[in-house]
């Protein structure tokens, strides 16, 4: 006879799987979370199941009780090209006009497939772009694989399928992306297998877009048969994260029942063999000016050089709904350096509204304006340069992201954030040498800089490096006890400390786990 859990621990139980995994669970689902954590607490050695509920409920969950809690609270059900029309639709028109653009000019390719489970559809979307590209070294293609499940992600990144997981897929596909094991599996070509890179993060509580994850700069962003977990606030916390992951005339790709939150942000739905796709156009969507009176902001002033219509009678720029400049009244204060600030706070909140285009057209604008003004400011040039480059890089325009980080190191070489982002720049361009020997001109300069050392000990593990990847880890984890878990740490991107945490100590099992292998 199973075990009768009292409501209040079910009650407590669910909002602390909501809490930290992102998870809902109505009071109509609960006997499906029971049934699930049943067998989770089996695993771990309890036969009490209200004493395994007492003991989550009672102490902070550690890495290793999130990661048993997740494995057996999600759903893996998935197979190759599943929903076969939106792989028609990416062929056909979203994948083959993104080829066709990039061709020729800055060859990359950024997609991020989020909730991968076993790896299927991310192999998948691999195999259509090798299908497309007929020489896929001749570019540079990132496709990011992300899961909450660590026993998903271990499967995913093996490779080995049953035939189950090919219901529907065309037969050719199997025989030239596929190899048949002697214990009945289906290996995925060693080619495709290295096309993609799978990660653990968790949609809930880690933070993206990020250059620290590889979740910014992205042109396409699967999420399909995942937001059925969560509930309506957090689903849009996530999409507009994945807004601001995507760059300009970036694509969302959900499953049809999962539209409507999507609807209600500022993508543009688009139909394809009667799929919905949901596209970022900023510049579409905010091709209207607004104008900004100046006389509410500055006074008139006389100037020797033409700046085009900045001191006219109004100012206009590309905007959002609002986010119209509310300037207060600043008559004390030097009229350009007012307008310069103002300048600067709008090409801010564009960034973190995830209006990179928006963005770097004010900056650059901001920067035009004081090169003519040519005197010091409260606003330092080199600050604007760097969120300029920041916004290059969110779009995903590396060389000119390098350009302007390098210039902003030019007129300050002292600032470490300035040689951190160029360090994630190089690295987005597999300079790897140079990101190393950037990420040491960071820690010469500020060697408590957190997340410095853990880059280190991510591009010493790319390098198989194991020795040195976990002494730079280990560094990581001294510096993280000066913080609270929930601090957010310095240029992280909203990373908290505890979250650095959780993910360095699971990167350090599976370093241990290579060298026990090696």
């Amino acid at each position: 006879m199973k075990q009768k859990i009292p409501e209040q621990l079910l009650s407590r139980l669910s909002e602390l799987i909501s809490e930290k995994l992102g998870l809902c669970y109505e009071k109509d689902r609960w006997h499906h979370l029971m049934h699930h954590i049943r067998l989770a607490a089996h695993d771990i050695g309890y036969d009490d199941v209200e004493l395994y509920l007492q003991r989550l409920l009672s102490e902070p969950l550690t890495k290793e009780d999130i990661s048993i809690l997740a494995n057996h609270l999600t759903v893996g059900e998935t197979y190759f090209f599943r929903h076969k029309k939106t792989f028609e639709a990416l062929e056909n028109h979203i994948l083959r006009d993104l080829i066709a653009s990039r061709k020729g000019k800055e060859q990359r390719l950024r997609i991020w497939v989020a909730g991968c489970a076993t790896g299927e559809e991310p192999y998948s979307v691999a195999i259509l772009i090798d299908t497309l590209i007929h020489n896929t070294k001749d570019w540079d293609i990132t496709i990011l694989a992300t899961d909450i499940n660590q026993n998903f992600l271990k499967k995913a990144a093996e490779g080995f399928y049953r035939k189950w997981s090919f219901r529907g897929t065309p037969e050719w596909i199997m025989q030239r992306y596929f190899k048949l094991t002697q214990k009945d599996y289906y290996a995925i070509s060693p080619h495709i297998k290295e096309m993609v890179v799978f990660s653990l993060l968790n949609l809930k509580e880690d933070a993206y877009p990020s250059i620290l994850n590889n979740t910014n700069a992205m042109d396409i962003v699967f999420c399909r048969n995942v937001f059925i977990y969560f509930n309506d606030a957090l689903i849009k916390e996530i999409v507009r994260k994945f807004y601001r992951s995507l760059v300009e005339n970036g694509w969302l790709v959900v499953s049809p029942v999962e539209g409507l939150q999507c609807r209600e942000h500022d993508f543009r739905p688009v139909n394809y063999l009667g799929e919905t796709f949901y596209k970022k156009e900023t510049t579409a969507k905010h091709d209207s000016p607004v104008k900004i009176n100046v006389k509410e902001i500055v006074s008139p002033v006389k100037r020797s050089s033409d700046c085009g219509d900045i001191f006219n009678e109004t100012l206009q720029l590309r905007t959002f709904p609002g986010n119209e400049v509310v300037p207060e009244n600043r008559q004390d204060t030097n009229n350009e350096e007012v307008l310069e600030e103002v300048l600067y706070e709008k090409a801010s909140k564009s960034f973190e509204q995830g209006l990179y285009n928006e963005a770097t057209d004010i900056l650059l604008q901001l920067h035009s304006i004081m090169q003519d003004n040519g005197r010091d400011s409260d606003l330092k040039l080199d600050a604007v340069l760097y969120l300029l480059a920041k916004s290059y890089a969110n779009q995903g325009k590396i060389e000119d992201a390098l350009e302007w980080c390098n210039n902003a190191i030019k007129i300050d070489k002292l600032q470490p954030n300035y040689y951190y982002l160029r360090a994630t720049i190089l690295h987005e361009q597999k300079n790897i040498d140079g990101a190393i020997a950037s990420l040491r001109q960071v820690l010469y300069l500020d060697p408590n800089f957190i997340l410095a050392h853990y880059a280190l000990g991510k591009f010493m593990q790319e390098q198989r490096k194991l020795n040195e990847s976990s002494r730079f880890y280990e560094n990581t984890l001294l510096l993280l006890k000066n913080h609270t878990p929930e601090e957010v740490l310095p240029e992280s991107e909203g990373i908290t400390a505890g979250r650095l945490k959780e993910i360095i100590l699971t990167i350090n099992g599976e370093i241990q786990t290579l060298q026990a292998n090696a």
